[in-house]
């Protein structure tokens, strides 16, 4: 089977609605690997949507759960994942340069609310970092660790595991 949900793409679908697997999946025609799933049906009754995802067998690899509570409220919990680093290549948005290294995280709960984040907490950790464009730097290990804010936002502290580059600071989203 094949499905389509605008930019998400699943081919090679099998198993139920209840228990599924996906071969292939694909965001804005980025490759993810495989998908599993398995949707909780007693939730359902309080028109709620529980998911346990796994995505595995390609670049990407990550687990977690999802929920999607009535009032529309979507949150993540217990999710890990491992990513190449340049998959931020459009969130740093910096010319001629290509992020390096692996990015590996945790986050222990998220919450979505219109599609605006309202609260995480976790932590990532981009492994052998770098950037390579005209010539490769690599800075070493940067963690970052963040949390609710008061007001909502997602605040957090960033820091170098060792290496060529010195860092440390806070962040807010």
């Amino acid at each position: 089977g094949r499905g389509s949900l605008g930019p998400l793409k699943l081919s090679g679908l099998s198993g139920s609605v209840w228990d599924g697997h996906a071969q292939s999946v694909s965001v804005f025609d980025q490759p993810l690997g495989a998908l599993d799933w398995r949707l909780a049906a007693a939730p359902l009754l309080r028109r709620e949507v529980v998911l346990q995802l796994n995505f595995s067998g390609g670049n990407v690899t990550a687990s977690g759960q999802v929920v999607r509570r009535a009032s529309s409220v979507i949150e993540l919990h217990d999710a890990r994942f491992h990513a190449p680093a340049k998959i931020l290549t459009p969130v740093l948005d910096i010319p001629s340069l290509e992020p390096v290294g692996e990015i590996d995280g945790t986050i222990v709960q998220a919450t979505l609310h219109d599609g605006r984040i309202d609260g995480a907490n976790g932590s990532a950790r981009w492994v052998n970092s770098g950037m390579s464009g005209a010539i490769e730097t690599r800075f070493g290990d940067l963690q970052a660790d963040f949390s609710p804010a008061a007001d909502g936002s997602v605040a957090g502290v960033v820091r170098d595991l060792g290496g060529a580059l010195a860092v440390t600071g806070t962040f807010q989203v």
